[in-house]
């Protein structure tokens, strides 16, 4: 089974579908201007697609959620999985963003380089036991592993990111 976030741009408007805890998040002059919600059957648990066979869940395909958001030339698209929003806040996420958009480079190269930097970020939080994430903000709010005597920090995670820049 598995969670999806798909986009598609048509002129200036992003139409996005998603189902799950992967995600997509709109960056313009270092701010998030649009964030898709998690969709959890509760802590840790997404919503999913799968075969009928196998992890079928009741909440499939129909319970997407399809947005339309309008982009701008300089807006950076950020697509990926549960592996960078589970360990990365969104205002990071931005900032991140921004610091290299700040120069004006729109090139796929420099898409290529905010990508490699949000999962090389995520996946070095993701290892750090003392690292406050949002995986370990939610588990803590969810009281998923009951009274903790130790940090929880990062999720060890598969991280699948991809950017896109608006021209």
């Amino acid at each position: 089974s598995t969670t999806v976030c798909m986009a598609m741009l048509q002129g200036s408007i992003l139409k996005v579908v998603n189902l799950g805890d992967s995600g997509l998040v709109v960056v313009r002059d270092g701010e998030i201007i649009f964030q898709t919600p998690c969709q959890n059957h509760g802590f840790n648990f997404p919503y999913q697609i799968g075969s009928p066979d196998y992890m079928e869940d009741p909440n499939g395909p129909d319970e997407a959620d399809i947005f339309e958001v309008f982009v701008q030339k300089g807006d950076a698209v950020v697509v990926a999985s549960d592996g960078l929003f589970d360990n990365i806040f969104a205002d990071e996420m931005a900032q991140i963003c921004w610091n290299r958009l700040a120069r004006g480079d729109l090139s796929p190269e420099m898409a290529e380089d905010i990508a490699l930097t949000l999962a090389t970020t995520a996946q070095t939080y993701s290892g750090n036991p003392l690292k406050k994430t949002p995986f370990a903000k939610e588990a803590r709010e969810a009281n998923a592993f009951g009274p903790l005597s130790m940090p929880i920090g990062g999720k060890p995670d598969d991280t699948a990111v991809i950017v896109a820049l608006v021209e």
